[in-house]
């Protein structure tokens, strides 16, 4: 009787666990409706239209918490973008996190008081969305433009075939892999992310609490963005040089050096591709990890 009740008890726990897991319809239905959340909000609160049949939506996973449990969804591109560039085929398959509360990387001015900012209209940098929007610009936009039109645009100095060529003959270098996609607002020496604009306004913390170093650069940003976006914009019809000038952006990209290559070595290269690129329009910096025996961050080069 013992054992019929165990097989009893352990039948009954394992319908239980199975009925706490949603099923798949249900899965697509609550992904779709939060894709639909978000074109609403990109169309509501920055202006900015994409073409919902370019993307398809999936279960990125769960999140555990102590008693509940979270589904979390991200969008990919139906049609996977194709580049030019051995170095950037690790791109090709980048997601966007539809839910805000997920996406922990680009740029969001949260801590920045609504009061400090200009009072002409709503802040897209201290939006709930504009960490999700700036990713999906930079992802889906920006990147493809930078990496197979702008690197090899010789009319505006820029020739990457030359440069993947001395890459290629050192034969270490690799596309930094933790590249950030987003927009920031960074010095030169700290800007690691893919949309940066070449200034200082960087958290800083005083009395254990985040600040920013300076409420007008934030503002002239925040100004900037709110004028572009003033009219409706359509992701696919962005001219998207003519965005990067009037947001002041400096796409970076960041390659790799393994730890044991010397200083001169990075010059070395460095030498060779500084007059294939224009520094003015893109920053390609070399870095170096620090060995395990070594404390601090890496170094960086341009």
């Amino acid at each position: 009787m013992r054992k019929i009740e165990r097989i009893f008890l352990i039948f009954l726990l394992i319908s239980l666990i199975i009925s706490c897991y949603p099923s798949k319809k249900k899965l697509e239905e609550e992904g779709n409706k939060q894709f639909e959340k978000l074109l609403y909000e990109l169309r509501n609160n920055f202006n900015l239209t994409i073409d919902a049949s370019d993307y398809k939506v999936e279960h990125g996973g769960t999140i555990s918490y102590t008693f509940v449990s979270k589904e979390y969804y991200i969008i990919r591109k139906i049609e996977k973008h194709k580049y030019k560039s051995k170095y950037f085929s690790d791109f090709e398959n980048e997601f966007v996190y539809i839910s805000s509360s997920y996406d922990t990387y680009g740029f969001r001015f949260k801590e920045v008081p609504e009061k400090e900012l200009s009072s002409e209209g709503k802040s897209i940098l201290i939006s709930d969305r504009s960490r999700t929007m700036f990713k999906i610009l930079s992802l889906y936009g920006l990147k493809p433009y930078v990496l197979n039109e702008l690197l090899y645009d010789k009319s505006k100095g820029n020739d990457f075939s030359e440069i993947e060529k001395i890459f290629d003959k050192n034969g270490k270098i690799k596309i930094k892999g933790n590249m950030e996609n987003g927009w920031s607002c960074n010095e030169l020496k700290e800007a690691e992310i893919f949309m940066t604009t070449i200034d200082n306004c960087e958290l800083k913390y005083k009395n254990d609490e985040m600040m920013y170093d300076n409420y007008e650069k934030i503002q002239k940003y925040d100004s900037l963005f709110r004028k572009y976006f003033s009219q409706e914009r359509k992701l696919e019809t962005i001219d998207w040089y003519d965005f990067l000038k009037f947001n002041n952006i400096t796409p970076i990209l960041i390659f790799e050096f393994p730890p044991e290559s010397t200083d001169d070595e990075m010059r070395k290269v460095r030498d060779e591709i500084i007059r294939h690129y224009n520094k003015k329009e893109i920053l390609i910096k070399l870095y170096k990890e620090k060995k395990r025996t070594e404390k601090g961050k890496g170094d960086y080069i341009w």
